[in-house]
């Protein structure tokens, strides 16, 4: 229901939208806003004449104040995870690794990669990803999200199975930025990857490789991550299992054949986990 009323409210924002700048259009001269690529600011400035940000008008619909409870409420996370979850593909799961066995206090889990603790709350155009520090700053947003008020990452939701599993081991390794090597990454990674009876590899792209006025020249993993990977799964001892999460808006040509798993995220805000 919460969903179904997101759906009718964003609807209705965009039909009252789209009417009030037709209405103000036909009487008045656009406004240079409107031109430039200025159209966001300007379909707002053509607004409002059309009362649209009246809140002293019970009619508005539009009108504050706001239920914050039911705007970012347990309900609201819920569905949010829900939905990130059922928006997931599950590409490869040999010999159903997936979901994983019981984990118990004997079990070591490796978390390795740039996107397996994006914490970054901030979205926006261009977005805010950066390989300017390690681990890098990234998000699991996209250039179209606002600010997620949370955020699950794939470490802390392993985090989470792990204690709920009778305590198994967690160790996590980011082994390279997104699109740069860091000295040791690798190495520290490998020796991660070694000693873990699951390693959960997180690769992906981010903002700084596929964003709006940012298209990407290849479908390949950027070469860091794919060094990562191919060193990750040569390190890991026989009996273990790899799971491949791959984060990124578009499809991507991954080359790690000793996966167990591999599940493909869109950009999920903040659910991931």
């Amino acid at each position: 229901m919460l969903f179904e009323a997101r759906i009718k409210r964003n609807l209705l924002t965009t039909f009252r939208l789209g009417a009030c700048m037709l209405e103000y259009n036909t009487h008045t001269p656009p406004p240079p806003e409107l031109n430039g690529g200025q159209g966001q600011r300007g379909s707002h400035i053509a607004c409002i004449p059309a009362g649209m940000y009246d809140t002293e008008t019970p009619a508005n619909p539009f009108r504050g104040p706001f239920n914050e409870s039911e705007l970012d409420g347990p309900d609201h996370r819920a569905l949010a995870r829900e939905a990130v979850g059922r928006s997931i593909v599950l590409l490869r799961n040999t010999g159903g690794v997936l979901p994983l066995a019981p984990l118990t206090a004997a079990t070591k889990l490796a978390v390795i990669g740039p996107f397996a603790d994006c914490s970054v709350l901030a979205g926006g155009y261009g977005g805010h990803d950066s390989d300017s520090s390690y681990p890098p700053a990234c998000s699991y947003g996209h250039s179209y999200s606002g600010f997620m008020s949370a955020v699950s990452t794939y470490l802390t939701a392993t985090q989470e199975e792990a204690a709920a599993g009778g305590g198994a081991s967690v160790t996590y390794v980011a082994g390279s930025g997104m699109g740069k090597a860091v000295a040791g990454g690798v190495a520290a990674a490998a020796a991660a990857a070694a000693a873990a009876d699951i390693v959960v590899l997180c690769v992906g792209l981010g903002t700084i490789f596929e964003a709006e006025g940012n298209d990407r020249s290849s479908l390949l993993l950027p070469e860091a991550q794919a060094v990562l990977a191919a060193n990750v799964s040569a390190a890991m001892h026989p009996g273990a299992r790899l799971v491949l999460v791959i984060t990124s808006a578009g499809g991507v040509d991954y080359d790690v054949p000793r996966a167990d798993a591999v599940l493909q995220v869109g950009s999920d805000d903040g659910g991931g986990g």
